[in-house]
């Protein structure tokens, strides 16, 4: 087991992502994060349902807004460059990042989507969405991706729990959710499901009954980080007033390392913590250190002598 776990002259006790492609390509691979100008249906005028109590994508990527001026040929040749030209990295995946990028007509989707087959270093298409985003048309289009990249679609679940969606205000169901990955499983394409501990009114059970639930599916990865507070949301206001409070440093790796203890271990594990840029964090201050919270995560798993998969 640890020998196949190896990366980067380091023991990993779950499946890491970057292991997972270096071994498919003989080399390292890096995503470049795009802005491709779509929008999130839980956020646009003609909802106005006000998105997640979280939700701020600067959290997640700098350049997460409609309005850029930086087209997405753009930041595809100059995220390739930098690279290059830092990591000396030749192999790209490009991940279509910022909001929900299934959220508009086929037309529009294929005129973003098709210009990754304009750079010959990029091997691979990832595409993150809602599972309200999606339908068969749609997903006929990512499969013709298939030919000639490895394509992945990214779906936002965060808790299989309807009662914790509602109280997020995700804007979704369970049932959604799975309603989408019955659409996508059985085509050529992977599937990934992000995930988040510590929302308000999750308990570890409820994060547990998530990963059990997950165990049974066909899917082949999963992104688990835990919740941060950011200026401006619902999320901070419920932190201001006392009534909601982050999970502490301790209890996110002891719940991570309870969740992919329940996760087979060939589903790979892509992401396990997630910060935001300095001006508009607010909590917990812990998140800010991820080598800290993945090494703590590993070093957990080889306290227990325990690894991913071992609860399944």
């Amino acid at each position: 087991m640890e020998e196949e776990l190896i990366y980067e002259n380091k023991i990993y006790r779950y499946n890491h992502f970057g292991r997972h492609l270096a071994a498919r390509y003989g080399s390292k691979i890096h995503k470049v994060n795009i802005n491709a100008g779509f929008t999130c249906p839980h956020r646009d005028e003609k909802t106005n349902t006000g998105g997640c109590i979280f939700c701020d994508n600067r959290a997640f990527n700098k350049y997460a807004y409609p309005e850029i001026t930086r087209s997405v040929r753009q930041q595809l040749a100059e995220g390739i460059a930098r690279k290059k030209n830092i990591y000396g990295i030749e192999k790209i995946i490009a991940y279509f990042q910022a909001y929900s990028n299934t959220n508009d007509s086929l037309e529009r989707l294929r005129g973003r989507y098709d210009i990754i087959r304009d750079f010959p270093e990029i091997v691979g298409l990832s595409i993150g969405t809602r599972p309200d985003c999606i339908d068969p048309q749609k997903l006929d289009l990512i499969e013709t991706y298939t030919k000639n990249y490895q394509v992945w679609i990214e779906y936002g679940l965060q808790s299989a729990s309807d009662a914790v969606l509602a109280k997020i205000n995700r804007g979704h169901t369970l049932r959604q959710f799975l309603d989408a990955i019955e659409m996508t499983a059985g085509r050529p394409v992977s599937i990934c499901v992000h995930l988040i501990l510590g929302l308000p009114g999750e308990t570890r059970d409820s994060m547990m009954q998530t990963a059990d639930l997950l165990a049974t599916l066909p899917i082949q990865g999963i992104k688990l980080h835990n919740i941060c507070v950011v200026k401006g949301t619902e999320l901070e206001r419920l932190y201001r007033r006392g009534e909601f409070a982050p999970l502490s440093f301790d209890e996110y790796v002891q719940a991570a390392v309870d969740f992919l203890e329940r996760i087979p271990y060939e589903i790979t594990v892509q992401r396990l913590t997630a910060d935001s840029p300095a001006d508009i964090f607010v909590a917990p201050d812990w998140a800010r250190d991820r080598w800290k919270i993945m090494n703590a995560i590993n070093d957990e798993f080889i306290r227990r002598d325990s690894f991913q998969g071992i609860r399944v």
